[in-house]
């Protein structure tokens, strides 16, 4: 396994505008310089259309993920996203995350309400303060974080029942 307190995994989502994603990170690229960065891009998206649109070419420690998803966030200490559900998979499975808020106008993230073990950043110096606040979460500290995740995470997601079913089907009113 790899030194995973040197990893950061970029949850790219299936949308090509992650390219301006891309290209905020490459442009603040001094903040992440102590890190491996690793890119996953999204089936939809490859990552190689991406970077070919970028303004410069990405830093000597941006990587394409090469590994499944499940082992890329294992590896992770933080894992970064925009509009991705990996931010929730990584909550899952005890990783903290950062919420990439840099291109949207308005927010786009699929957990908004999710407060525990994430932070929000929207400038290079926010970033570089939630990963610098990350590192130094104690092991109790992070177990708490990410035990509340977990449970507001696992809450994000209704059981399957006729209720909550019912309000699939087309002019049914649930009321």
């Amino acid at each position: 396994m790899e030194n995973n307190q040197s990893n950061i995994l970029v949850a790219l989502d299936g949308v090509k505008s992650s390219v301006i994603v891309v290209d905020w990170l490459i442009e603040n690229a001094e903040v992440l310089k102590n890190y491996k960065i690793k890119l996953r891009a999204h089936p939809n998206v490859p990552l190689k259309g991406l970077l070919g649109q970028c303004l410069q070419n990405s830093p000597d420690n941006f990587y394409q993920s090469d590994g499944n998803l499940e082992t890329e966030i294992k590896n992770s200490f933080c894992v970064l996203y925009r509009q991705s559900s990996v931010g929730m998979q990584a909550l899952l499975n005890g990783v903290p995350v950062i919420y990439l808020d840099v291109d949207a106008p308005l927010i786009s993230d699929p957990i908004m309400s999710l407060k525990a073990c994430k932070w929000r950043i929207r400038t290079p110096e926010e970033l570089l303060k939630a990963i610098q606040e990350i590192r130094s979460l104690g092991f109790d500290q992070k177990e708490d974080l990410i035990n509340n995740a977990r449970k507001n995470a696992k809450d994000y997601f209704a059981s399957p029942n006729s209720r909550n079913i019912i309000s699939f089907y087309a002019g049914e009113n649930t009321n």
